[in-house]
């Protein structure tokens, strides 16, 4: 964001909600909102403006900034998450590594242990006749996207969720990356 937008940003905040603004309060907020686009930026102010009550801290801003996804890119989202974990977990088993229901908790989250144990657990990942891995993925993905949209901190392992980040590239495109065979990342 430009620095005018900015500027013009926290003045009609300050206006709005007769605050005077002091220099390191504007360095703090500037140093975090500042890979917000314009754009992005006046949206925030305006809907900080139409809906808290209260001076907004940063990450208020931030959720405001954010692109707004339709239900089908949301639930995209956790397709490809889904499908990340989902790969991830098979290349263990492809190493010669064990995995556990209580690994997958602990490193994939909740969702990847529901939707593990529903695919049939260590057992099923362990060996799979080629024909039927179709769909055990199939069973993975699906259980995995239905445990998060029903609860969405099932996704996370231990409190941090990468896939989640607003910034990525169209969620949509990913997932038709990987089902045509792609990685995550498009390669």
């Amino acid at each position: 964001m430009t620095k005018a937008s900015f500027k013009a940003g926290m003045l009609a905040l300050a206006t709005g909600y007769g605050r005077t603004l002091d220099e390191a309060t504007t360095r703090v907020y500037f140093r975090i909102l500042s890979p917000i686009a314009d754009a992005d930026w006046e949206t925030a102010v305006d809907a900080c403006l139409k809906s808290e009550r209260w001076w907004p801290p940063p990450s208020v801003l931030l959720d405001y900034a954010r692109p707004k996804l339709s239900p089908a890119a949301e639930r995209a989202k956790f397709l490809v998450r889904a499908q990340e974990v989902y790969d991830a977990i098979v290349d263990k088993y492809e190493r010669g590594e064990e995995v556990s229901r209580r690994y997958v908790l602990k490193t994939y989250g909740e969702a990847a242990s529901v939707a593990f144990m529903i695919a049939g657990g260590a057992s099923r990942f362990a060996w799979c006749e080629e024909r039927d891995e179709v769909f055990r993925r199939k069973e993975f993905v699906e259980n995995f996207a239905a445990t998060v949209e029903s609860e969405p901190t099932s996704m996370l392992p231990n409190g941090e969720h990468p896939a989640l980040n607003w910034g990525e590239p169209d969620p949509e495109a990913r997932l038709g990356r990987l089902k045509r065979g792609g990685t995550h990342d498009g390669v």
